[in-house]
């Protein structure tokens, strides 16, 4: 979709930099090509929560998640999981 596609472009513009620490969202790791240029241009650290700490950070935001308007949390984390275990670090 747009916004994956977008996150691509931009995500492939700040690894170019030089020493830059760029913190992604949950699922710019389910396409392939940004997995490659991650772990080609840096060190990738999976920051780990629990699943009960997701649920309640995501009852207390006021951020829009339209994601979970259509899959639950428990579906998207092990969408993306594959990638995430991939991280030099947890």
């Amino acid at each position: 979709d747009e916004f994956r596609r977008l996150e691509s472009e931009i995500l492939k513009d700040l690894s170019s930099r030089n020493q830059a620490v760029i913190a992604l969202g949950g699922g710019s790791l389910l396409r392939l090509k940004n997995q490659h240029l991650v772990f080609k241009t840096g060190k990738v650290i999976y920051l780990k929560a629990e699943l009960k700490t997701l649920l309640l950070r995501i009852e207390q935001s006021t951020q829009d998640r339209p994601l979970l308007n259509k899959s639950p949390v428990t579906f998207l984390l092990a969408e993306r999981l594959p990638g995430y275990l991939l991280a030099h670090h947890t």
